[in-house]
């Protein structure tokens, strides 16, 4: 690695274990706060999560964009405007069709900055992957993001940006099995018949997803 890079993200790793990890857990407390009120006033039923990023996760991040994606990294900025979930909140909704619902909360409640529906299209996918096609049998990952600052913010400078997650929690569950099995590699390689296995299984999660919605659908006519 570059001895810039290198040094930037040392520098950054010992300024976050020295109280900018704190920080971005009470902007993250605030956000996840602020979401639950919002969503159980209109009558959302959903579960809330929130965190700052851990030490070495954020460390292993920031390795991995200079070595696998080519960034670089001439200061502890570029690390701010290229790291974007420091403070994350993640929603999970019982019904997905009140998605929309929230949506316009958080665009009528939060300063948004940028927002982003996942999963990409088969060739963006393909492309960060590296492979020639995105992973068969599988839609993958499906939420939408917001990056977003409270409104008014609670700062170091006036620019912590918070990333919420809007989920179903059928996603939200699969989501963190997938990400403990392959991207933390807890117990080994991931195996090709175990990857199969969690597509399979996210394509089930559209067919949990209509009978929940429609399931509220009754609910709500009786």
């Amino acid at each position: 690695m570059d001895k810039v890079c290198q040094a930037t993200i040392d520098k950054f790793i010992e300024l976050w274990e020295s109280g900018q990890q704190v920080l971005y857990a009470k902007v993250a407390d605030q956000a996840r706060e602020k979401c639950e009120t919002l969503l159980t006033k209109e009558g959302i039923q959903a579960e809330f999560k929130n965190r700052p990023k851990a030490t070495e996760s954020l460390r292993q991040k920031c390795t991995n964009r200079v070595m696998q994606e080519s960034k670089y990294y001439p200061n502890i900025d570029a690390i701010y405007e290229d790291i974007i979930d420091l403070a994350g909140v993640r929603i999970a909704l019982y019904f997905p069709r009140q998605k929309e619902s929230v949506h316009k909360l958080i665009k009528g409640h939060f300063e948004v900055i940028e927002e982003k529906e996942h999963p990409e299209n088969e060739q963006e996918r393909a492309s960060k992957s590296g492979k020639k096609q995105a992973e068969p049998y599988s839609r993958g990952y499906t939420a939408t993001h917001y990056r977003v600052r409270l409104k008014p913010a609670f700062t170091r400078s006036g620019e912590e940006i918070i990333e919420i997650q809007v989920m179903s929690v059928l996603h939200h569950a699969w989501a963190n099995v997938r990400h403990d099995i392959t991207y933390k590699a807890l117990s080994g390689k991931v195996s090709k018949e175990e990857r199969n296995i969690l597509n399979g299984l996210n394509n089930l999660l559209f067919t949990g997803e209509w009978f929940l919605d429609t399931f509220y659908e009754t609910h709500i006519t009786r």
